[in-house]
């Protein structure tokens, strides 16, 4: 039987060496580093970075990133002045909460961290009560 383990994100950059200090700044290490590729490693979390000049391509990516601890990485990101002004901490109708932050290339990087069952019906009655309010 075939198990799936992990999933990598492959971001498209247009600078490999400003994309590695970028993550750097958000406490990822670099793994490997070479003009058209690198890869940067936080806990079991790993990003791979390639180079492309055609910035469309950046500016239409993005991948979601779980973790423990969302309240915190969202302060630690917010005085870093990286999350996204369109992507701030909030609840998610499908079970979660998220934030999103953009790298200089445009990528749209989303950490997500799952909520309880009490959380998730609370959610539910409130996206519910909002649908009948704009019907």
């Amino acid at each position: 039987m075939t198990i799936f383990s992990k999933a990598n994100p492959l971001l498209p950059v247009s600078s490999i060496p400003v994309a590695m200090a970028f993550f750097d700044k958000l406490g990822f290490q670099r793994i490997w580093e070479d003009i058209d590729y690198g890869i940067l490693r936080r806990d079991e979390v790993e990003i791979h970075l390639w180079k492309c000049l055609d910035p469309r391509v950046a500016e239409n990516t993005s991948c979601r990133i779980h973790v423990t601890g969302l309240d915190e990485l969202y302060e630690v990101y917010t005085i870093l002045n990286v999350v996204a002004p369109n992507y701030p901490i909030e609840p998610e109708p499908w079970g979660s909460r998220a934030f999103g932050i953009l790298d200089l290339d445009g990528n749209l990087i989303k950490f997500v961290e799952a909520i309880t069952q009490k959380e998730i019906s609370a959610q539910k009655e409130k996206h519910n009560l909002h649908k009948k309010q704009n019907e």
